[in-house]
C-alpha cells in the first residue's frame, strides 16, 4: 500500500485485520484533517516485518515525526506548563477564611458557661505596587523560555534526521557505483584468466589485474558496512520498531539530474536571508525573553519598598445555644512592608460592628529590623547583568548574520567544486571509453584499465558526495533562516 510519503508491505497472514483497521482510521482522520496523527497511527500499526519506503528527505521527516514520541510528550508537557503559568492567578484572588468553635465550662461553685461561634471572612489584596502582576508575567515568560528551548532542540533533531537520510542515500549510491566498477573488473579478470591459460599474457599481468579487482571488491565491502551502519543509525535516531526495514528508494541521484541542478543553481540574496535569519531566530527570541525577564527582575527589586494594601472583612455569629442569630461584623485594613530589605513591618487598623453600630476599633504595628548590607551591590549587579544580556543579544544577531553569509559561501564553493568534478567525471568517462577500445585491441594493460575504472568510480562518488552535501547545506540554510526555497 502507498501513501504520499511512504508505502508499507506486510505479511499475508496479518493483511486482513491490518487493512480493516487502516481503512477505518483513514475515514476518521481524513474527516478530522489530522494527517500527522494518521501517520503516527499508520506506523505504530506496522507489523514487525514491515518495510518502509522513503522517496526523499520530506518522507524521512514525516516518518520521524510519526515516531517521535519523546518530543511529542515533551511538547505536551511544555504546553501544559504554559497553560499552568497562565492559570496561576491565585495572587489576584481573595482568600476565604472560616471558623467554628464551641466550648462548655462547668465550674463547681458557679453557673455553667457555654459559648458557640461560627465565622467567615474574606481578604482581598488591593495594591502591592505591581509585584503580583510582575511575578505572573515572569512565570509566563519562564514557560515561553522552556518552549523556545524545545523548539531549538526539535530543529536540531529534524536536521539530524535529514543529515542521516542523505548519509544513507549516499552510502547506497557508493555501493551502486562500486558494484558497477566491480562488474567491469570481473569481466576483465575473466578475460585475463582465459588469456593466461592460452598463453597470451604473462602471469604477472594477470596478477596485477586480480589485485586491482580485489581492491575494488574490498572497497565495495567497506561501502556495504557503511550502508548497514547508516541504516542502523537512522533507525536508532527515529526509534523505529525492531524489525522495521527502511528502503531509501526513488531519490534521483542520476548524473543528469545533478548536472541540471548544478546548472540551474539559483543565487541567494545574502542580505535578505540574513535579515530573515535574525527575525526568525529562536535563539534571539529566547534572548529577547531573557532581557525582558532581567528588566522585570530589576523592576521587582525596586518595588520592594512599595507597601501592600489588603482589606479583610468578616462576620461572626456567637451565642450560648443554637441557632446563633446575633451577627457581628469586622473590617480590617492591613498595610504591609514585608519585602523592605531593612525594616519589614505590618500595620493594621480594625473596626468591629454589632447591632448596627461600631463597637470597637484598634490599631497595631509590628515589624523586624534587618541589617541588609548587600542590597545596593545586588542592584548594581542586576544592572550589569542586564547590560551583558543586551550586549550578548547584539553579538548573537551579528553572529547569525555572519553564519548566513558563511553558509552562502559554503554553498557557492560547494556548487563550484561540484561543477569542476562533473567536468572531470565527463573527461574520465570519455577516457575510459577510449581505454576500453584500446583494451580490446590489446594496446593497454588490463590493470591500467581497471585503475581507470577505479578512478572513474571514485570521481562519481565524489560528485555524489558534493551533491548530497549541497542538499544538506541548503536544508541547514532553510532551518537557519526560516525560509523556504
Amino acid at each position: 500500500m502507498k501513501t504520499s510519503s511512504f508505502k508499507t508491505s506486510i505479511q499475508r497472514k496479518a493483511a486482513n485485520g491490518f487493512f480493516k483497521k487502516l481503512l477505518s482510521s483513514i475515514h476518521i482522520f481524513a474527516r478530522q484533517r489530522r494527517f500527522f496523527e494518521f501517520f503516527a497511527f499508520l506506523f505504530s500499526a506496522l507489523p514487525i516485518n514491515s518495510e518502509i519506503f522513503l522517496r526523499n528527505a520530506q518522507d524521512a521527516l514525516a516518518l520521524a515525526r510519526a515516531h517521535d514520541k519523546e518530543h511529542e510528550l515533551q511538547e505536551q508537557y511544555i504546553s501544559q506548563g504554559l497553560k499552568l503559568a497562565k492559570m496561576s492567578v491565585g495572587a489576584f484572588l481573595p482568600n476565604l477564611e472560616f471558623s467554628w468553635s464551641e466550648s462548655d465550662y462547668v465550674p463547681m461553685d458557679s453557673g455553667d458557661r457555654r459559648s458557640k461561634s461560627v465565622g467567615a471572612g474574606i481578604t482581598q489584596k488591593l495594591f502591592d505596587g505591581g509585584k503580583a502582576a510582575l511575578e505572573y508575567k515572569m512565570k509566563i515568560e519562564q514557560a515561553k523560555l522552556e518552549f523556545y528551548d524545545f523548539k531549538k532542540e526539535n530543529e536540531n533533531f529534524e536536521f539530524n534526521v535529514v543529515q542521516s537520510y542523505y548519509e544513507n542515500v549516499l552510502s547506497l549510491e557508493k555501493c551502486r557505483v562500486q558494484s558497477e566498477a566491480l562488474a567491469n573488473a570481473k569481466k576483465v579478470l575473466a578475460l585475463a584468466k582465459i588469456q593466461l591459460e592460452q598463453g597470451m599474457i604473462v602471469e604477472s599481468e594477470y596478477l596485477e589485474t586480480a589485485i586491482s579487482a580485489s581492491q575494488i571488491e574490498a572497497q565495495l565491502n567497506a561501502y556495504k558496512y557503511e550502508v548497514a551502519s547508516s541504516k542502523r543509525n537512522f533507525s536508532s535516531l527515529l526509534v523505529l520498531p525492531h524489525g522495521s526495514a527502511v528502503d531509501f528508494c526513488n531519490e534521483d541521484f542520476s548524473l543528469e539530474k545533478i548536472e541540471n541542478a548544478a546548472l540551474s543553481e539559483k543565487k541567494f540574496n545574502g542580505e535578505e536571508l540574513a535579515r530573515s535569519a535574525v527575525e526568525n531566530s529562536i535563539e534571539l527570541k529566547k534572548l529577547d525573553l531573557e532581557i525582558d525577564w532581567a528588566k522585570k527582575q530589576r523592576a521587582f527589586q525596586k518595588m520592594i519598598f512599595l507597601p501592600s494594601i489588603s482589606v479583610n472583612a468578616g462576620i461572626e455569629f456567637s451565642g450560648a445555644h443554637y441557632p446563633l442569630t446575633t451577627p457581628s461584623y469586622s473590617l480590617k485594613v492591613i498595610v504591609g512592608f514585608e519585602n523592605n530589605p531593612w525594616l519589614s513591618a505590618n500595620t493594621s487598623s480594625s473596626f468591629g460592628f454589632s447591632q448596627d453600630r461600631m463597637n470597637s476599633a484598634g490599631s497595631s504595628v509590628s515589624g523586624q529590623g534587618n541589617l541588609n548590607t548587600t542590597y545596593f551591590t545586588q542592584m548594581r549587579m542586576s544592572k550589569i547583568a542586564l547590560s551583558q544580556k543586551i550586549l550578548n543579544r547584539e553579538k548573537s544577531a551579528l553572529q547569525i548574520e555572519n553564519s548566513v553569509l558563511e553558509m552562502l559561501e559554503k554553498i557557492e564553493e560547494n556548487a563550484e567544486s561540484l561543477k569542476l568534478h562533473l567536468e572531470t567525471l565527463r573527461l574520465q568517462e570519455k577516457n575510459l571509453e577510449i581505454l576500453k577500445l584500446r583494451l580490446s585491441e590489446g594496446l593497454v594493460k588490463k590493470s591500467d584499465f581497471l585503475e581507470a575504472v577505479t578512478d572513474c568510480a571514485e570521481e562519481k562518488i565524489k560528485v555524489l558526495s558534493l551533491h548530497s552535501n549541497q542538499e544538506l547545506l541548503k536544508t541547514e540554510l532553510q532551518i537557519l533562516t526560516g525560509s523556504k526555497f
